[in-house]
């Protein structure tokens, strides 16, 4: 069956002075079990996340790693079937190696989660909300040269029904505090 294309409004980029330039500068972490089904409004914002509980607010943990080092990849697919899904990859590297990262990348790889990207240019989007993101694949390493890095490589996938969501200021204050 086909779709009809009744929504589509077009997208303009002649008065934009963007460069596309963009980066990823923080990430936010909660158990997904504890976030409810984001309110996404009618301009395609998520305007709402609320814990599991009634008016609960999930506990969102920081995960910081070296500028220029992480990224979110969305691809869109359409299957032969008429079914459209994008997976998105988030990868990210941290530095150093601890016995506390190591507890927490391993309590990462058994866990559902939702997550919340930060880019430098102040815009939040959010992954997870159709299904989890999991944690799919996790390096350790160390190089052979002192100069080597010394580290992490952490890969999340999450696969939805549409490309992560915008989060409206107002959802990004209520979250994490600040927009």
């Amino acid at each position: 069956m086909a779709y009809c294309c009744g929504n589509l409004t077009g997208i303009s980029n002649a008065d934009s002075c963007e460069t596309g330039l963009a980066g990823i500068s923080k990430v936010y972490i909660a158990c997904w079990s504890t976030v409810q089904t984001p309110v996404v409004g009618t301009n395609g914002e998520i305007t709402s996340i609320v814990g599991s509980a009634i008016g609960a607010t999930p506990s969102w943990k920081i995960y910081d790693f070296k500028a220029d080092t992480g990224s979110l990849v969305s691809t869109g697919q359409r299957t032969a079937n008429g079914m459209s899904s994008v997976t998105s990859v988030l990868t990210l590297d941290l530095t150093g190696m601890t016995a506390a990262k190591n507890k927490e990348i391993n309590e990462l790889r058994k866990s559902d989660v939702a997550v919340i990207v930060e880019w430098s240019k102040g815009v939040y989007t959010y992954l997870g909300k159709n299904r989890p993101v999991l944690l799919n694949s996790d390096s350790m390493e160390s190089g052979v040269l002192f100069t080597d890095r010394e580290g992490y490589s952490l890969s999340f996938q999450d696969v939805s029904l549409e490309y992560p969501h915008v989060l409206s200021t107002a959802a990004v204050t209520q979250l994490v505090g600040t927009a």
